[in-house]
């Protein structure tokens, strides 16, 4: 290989991403980034908006967190938080390109829409038998 190409594995993955893959792969990092700045400067968090759980989903009537919940993430509480957003990234810049050529653009982002719905109606489900079984902790858990 020439020196110019070794190790440089993003750059030919980043070329390979249609539109909607690119936005996404760059609002998951830039989105939590300025949800991190904004939380320190305003009085409502912003995971007030984000964070699904039983409270939020079902009392409080807040749906659009089944939806939106997936791109919010707090990758600076930890270094392994900050690991798992890299591999998130990678992850999505190989799997998802295939997935949006083969469906289209506008299929591909109501699949991750509702893909994440199907997860969260999951944890919800699962978070509602655990509170019923061992205390209201459950109900405040969110993703």
């Amino acid at each position: 290989l020439p020196p110019q190409t070794m190790g440089n594995i993003i750059q030919p993955l980043w070329a390979e991403c249609p539109a909607i893959t690119r936005c996404v792969v760059a609002a998951y990092p830039a989105l939590a980034l300025a949800l991190a700045v904004l939380g320190e400067v305003v009085a409502t968090h912003p995971s007030f908006f984000f964070a699904c759980s039983l409270y939020t989903a079902v009392w409080e009537l807040r749906i659009w967190t089944l939806f939106v919940s997936v791109f919010y993430t707090t990758f600076f509480s930890s270094g392994m938080d900050f690991l798992m957003m890299l591999l998130v990234i990678y992850m999505a810049m190989v799997y998802f390109p295939a997935c949006e050529r083969a469906h289209g653009s506008i299929t591909f982002l109501a699949y991750i829409f509702l893909a994440n719905c199907a997860t969260n109606l999951l944890f919800l489900a699962t978070m509602g038998d655990l509170s019923t079984a061992f205390g209201p902790k459950y109900f405040l858990a969110s993703n």
